[in-house]
């Protein structure tokens, strides 16, 4: 019994590996101004994520008129100017979290996340990821 479960165990791992996990998109509420701080973890917002962590592709997409402050893992990261594209690949990702210090709020639908974990890459195979 053990032996089959870590078998099956094993094969989703190498199919994992080649082809990546699935994609999991968040959009992100309002996000209050002054401060105003949304957080996810990814294993609490995305249950199907467990297997496949820690995820290490993330795409934020903002499209409102304010800049937002990009934490990850707890740790502050950079900056999500407005109307821009943040790609974070160079680090595995189990918290995400923005805050706006901005005078405006964002709108719901405002931010939204691309999470998934990448198939590995010759990269990641000669560092032994």
């Amino acid at each position: 019994m053990l032996q089959s479960i870590r078998a099956l165990q094993a094969k989703r791992r190498g199919v994992s590996n080649r082809y990546g996990s699935p994609v999991f998109n968040h959009s992100f509420g309002i996000i209050a101004d002054s401060g105003g701080r949304e957080y996810i973890e990814i294993r609490d917002t995305f249950p199907g994520a467990r297997k496949y962590e820690p995820l290490d592709d993330v795409v934020l997409v903002n499209t409102e008129a304010v800049a937002l402050e990009i934490e990850v893992n707890g740790l502050a990261y950079g900056f999500l100017p407005a109307n821009t594209i943040v790609h974070i690949s160079d680090q595995a990702v189990w918290g995400l979290a923005l805050t706006n210090n901005a005078a405006a709020a964002t709108s719901a639908g405002g931010v939204r996340a691309t999470l998934q974990r990448a198939p590995l890459n010759a990269d990641k195979v000669a560092r032994g990821e």
